[in-house]
């Protein structure tokens, strides 16, 4: 667990659920939903976070989107050698960037990040064209890759990952 000081004002700027930042500094969720209401004038979003990435790519968009951040947060985790909070929200950073539109929130992130460290989803390459590949996010028993059709069953210990 890192110091508060550390992560309220690199994390509030990406607008995460208050349940992510207790978990991850410890403060409790009354001052944390003050410092948010008084760094954007209105109050944290509510609701219940998704469980699981196949919540989250329910659409090819989103599908898409999830691959790309899963790039990002693959990339982060072999460049960074700090806690996965940090690796998260460098990841994420980076994928709005290339994805300023994107609806892809930090909760929905935080959600991916921690299913690819779990091994819940494994992304590989293509054996055909070498475009990413994300295995185990979505309910189909068979994924394809997106550009050239090649078809992959999901168990992820058949092909070469990380």
């Amino acid at each position: 667990m890192r110091q508060a000081s550390v992560y309220l004002p690199t994390v509030f700027h990406i607008e995460p659920r208050i349940t992510i930042v207790h978990k991850v500094t410890g403060i409790s969720r009354r001052i944390l939903s003050y410092t948010y209401f008084q760094l954007h004038g209105r109050s944290a979003s509510g609701g219940a976070m998704k469980k699981s990435t196949v919540a989250i790519t329910r659409n090819v968009t989103a599908f898409k989107e999830t691959i790309l951040f899963t790039i990002c947060y693959q990339t982060a985790e072999s460049l960074i050698n700090d806690d996965e909070a940090q690796k998260v929200i460098v990841a994420f950073d980076a994928f709005k960037k290339l994805t300023p539109d994107s609806k892809l929130d930090f909760s929905g992130a935080w959600v991916v990040a921690d299913d690819f460290r779990n091994k819940k989803i494994t992304l590989i390459r293509c054996t055909k064209c070498q475009a990413a590949v994300l295995l185990n996010a979505r309910l189909d028993p068979v994924h394809h890759c997106m550009y050239c059709k090649t078809p992959y069953k999901q168990h992820a210990a058949l092909y070469s990952s990380r």
